[in-house]
């Protein structure tokens, strides 16, 4: 009994020193990011802006459940803006919203999020998307101040501009898709998905809407990352299961991916064994190797020994 007692308290003893020394360090971590960045603040330096993204990095790291991670999530995006870095400025907002999206700070990766994309990444109909979504989100809030001039009206509901669009995306007088319509349609879907990262269901479905257009004008790489993102991120919307297909059929279809296929295929059937395409699933799994004509040869057969080929009276 003596010896539990003594053992106990040497395990208690032990993880306080622990948790003494953990706090330590990342007292010690803060103190160099806080004196970094009142130097670079007073002068700032390319050398000295690429140390403070290794120290944001490092706490951003070890501190995911830390409350200045969001914060020091999009320092980090600024000082890798300063020094031209804007792909990984972009991917560090584009976490913050998505990791973070209540935090104080998210207005401010709202609005660097909206500048990088129309000015720096290439994506300036993306901004299109943030802009009014962070000002129904967000209000009249300064950090947007900005970006306000991005767009016409910024009170203008960003549903409202989606299903506009959204109408304009069949070309009756082609019997296509309208390509350009399509193509700012993906990308105020993508831009809205970002500010309402903790909704669920609207993001998820914004995610989803942008990842179907892009699937049916050809783009499928877009097409698949959307969806995966959708499954990554979002696993209980209700179009994670058909997401989770649609990437299996692309890798399958598009790609000719076979092997990337059968895993998605596999993982499909065993998260989603009673959904409506489970069966097409298995299809695919059972037939991803043979030649097409085979199947088809095959399908053909049944089809007549079940009499689907006769010719129906008139």
């Amino acid at each position: 009994m003596t010896f539990s007692i003594r053992f106990y308290t040497f395990l208690s003893g032990f993880a306080l020193c622990i948790v003494l020394l953990t706090s330590c360090g990342q007292s010690q971590l803060d103190s160099r990011i806080s004196d970094l960045e009142v130097r670079q603040a007073e002068n700032p330096d390319s050398d000295q802006a690429k140390a403070l993204i290794d120290l944001y990095d490092e706490y951003i790291t070890s501190n995911p459940n830390s409350d200045l991670t969001p914060k020091y999530i999009y320092r980090c995006a600024q000082q890798n803006y300063t020094i031209n870095q804007f792909a990984r400025a972009n991917e560090l907002v584009k976490q913050q919203l998505l990791e973070y999206p209540k935090a104080d700070i998210s207005p401010y990766s709202a609005s660097l999020l909206a500048l990088l994309s129309k000015d720096r990444v290439g994506q300036p109909l993306m901004a299109g998307g943030i802009v009014p979504a962070a000002f129904e989100k967000y209000g009249d809030h300064k950090a947007l101040a900005p970006v306000k001039e991005y767009v016409t009206n910024p009170n203008e509901s960003i549903d409202k501009i989606i299903s506009e669009v959204e109408g304009r995306l069949n070309d009756d007088s082609l019997k296509r898709i309208n390509k350009a319509a399509a193509v700012r349609y993906i990308a105020l879907n993508e831009g809205a998905s970002y500010i309402f990262a903790d909704d669920n269901n609207r993001a998820g479905e914004y995610v989803y809407k942008a990842a179907r257009t892009a699937n049916a004008t050809g783009n499928f790489y877009k097409a698949l990352d959307l969806y995966k993102r959708l499954t990554d991120q979002y696993q209980n919307h209700p179009k994670a299961p058909q997401a989770l297909f649609q990437q299996a059929f692309i890798q399958e279809q598009a790609f000719r991916n076979s092997s990337e296929a059968k895993k998605l295929y596999t993982t499909f059937l065993e998260r989603y064994p009673n959904d409506e395409f489970a069966d097409d699933a298995k299809f695919s799994l059972e037939n991803i190797d043979r030649p097409m004509d085979e199947v088809f040869d095959e399908l053909m057969r049944k089809a007549d020994s079940l009499g689907l080929n006769k010719k129906q009276p008139q």
